[in-house]
């Protein structure tokens, strides 16, 4: 739409013999304004489609992505994870780069009060962290007979 305005108004520039020096009248600002607020609101449309992309590549960086791999498995692209809480031995285990709370059960045998939904997590590991896998929660039913 903006080129097609754009050729309309240079087409009428030619189509008169306008020279450079002639007087811009007011109608033809009104369309060079026109031009330029569209252009303006094509570059705030843009710059906002761009965060929202920023966003949901963060986002799946915490999650879709999480056990993805680049490169081979050096010691440079492995982590040393800490587990302790509700499994049968703490352990510390070598974990791959960008490797979640999720790839942990392959690696950890849980104890049988282990909270089973924590290893659902897709939140990223970091070298050093120490992972306490949490316990069972009883919700206890409260009467409220006063």
């Amino acid at each position: 739409m903006a080129p097609l305005i754009l050729a309309l108004f240079v087409h009428k520039l030619v189509d008169r013999g306008l020279s450079p020096r002639a007087p811009i009248r007011r109608s033809e600002w009104t369309i060079i304004a026109g031009f330029a607020l569209l252009m303006f609101s094509f570059y705030l449309v843009a710059k906002v489609n761009i965060k929202r992309a920023s966003a949901l590549i963060a986002e799946s960086e915490e999650g879709v992505f999480c056990s993805a791999l680049s490169g081979s498995l050096d010691s440079e692209n492995l982590i040393t994870i800490h587990v302790i809480g509700a499994v049968q031995q703490p352990i510390s285990v070598k974990m791959p780069l960008g490797s979640c709370i999720k790839d942990l059960k392959s690696k950890v045998t849980p104890s049988a009060e282990a909270d089973q939904k924590f290893f659902k997590r897709t939140r990223r590991l970091k070298n050093g962290e120490k992972i306490e896998v949490p316990k069972k929660t009883v919700e206890l039913k409260s009467s409220s007979r006063l």
